[in-house]
């Protein structure tokens, strides 16, 4: 079945996501839904990047997030070079679910590690979010290029999901997204969403 305007994916997608929940067997039950929208969502996000195979786990920890970041943050991610990770701290998935500014959190946060995956996927030498808000001032970590980039490219992706009419230089990127997006990625928003 051909989807035109998304990527139909006819051929295996380039990235292999893995979802594991860091606790009880009722929180991975119940975050069930939102695995399978970070995994969907994360396989958008690298296609629009790269044209590089890869493999991804994408690691939810319940509870707060060790960070340095004084905002209120409800989620918080980092990603590890050495296993291949992206860890998403969730304090509390009740907010996640009321809320669309806190699904937006997340889906910002996975935007933005994955494409620290990307950058490590591309040049293996780099160690981009090794580091991040848990142990970088904020001045640091805006000058950083790396974190700057993945910060770019979580506005991008939230443009791209949530916004009709994105700045003038986010407007490349949205159209760079476009033929990789999946109805399958609509889809689990919506659903969340209700």
């Amino acid at each position: 079945m051909s989807r035109k305007g998304s990527a139909a994916f006819e051929e295996p997608p380039l990235l292999a996501v893995e979802t594991v929940v860091l606790g009880t067997e009722e929180e991975a039950a119940s975050l069930g839904p939102w695995r399978e929208l970070c995994a969907e969502a994360a396989r958008v996000v690298w296609a629009s990047q790269t044209r590089e195979e890869g493999e991804l786990a994408v690691a939810f920890v319940p509870g707060p997030p060790p960070t340095q970041d004084g905002r209120h943050r409800i989620v918080v991610g980092g990603y590890s070079p050495e296993t291949k990770t992206v860890l998403i701290f969730i304090e509390s998935l009740e907010k996640v679910r009321r809320d669309r500014s806190y699904l937006r959190q997340l889906l910002r946060t996975l935007a933005h590690e994955t494409t620290h995956a990307v950058q490590h996927r591309e040049h293996p030498g780099l160690r981009p979010g090794r580091l991040g808000s848990v142990t970088m001032d904020a001045e640091t970590y805006s000058q950083d290029p790396l974190e700057r980039s993945a910060a770019f490219e979580e506005d991008v992706f939230d443009h791209v999901l949530f916004s009709a009419s994105p700045p003038p230089e986010a407007r490349e990127r949205v159209i760079g997204y476009r033929p990789h997006l999946t109805h399958r990625l609509f889809e689990l928003i919506h659903d969340l969403e209700k």
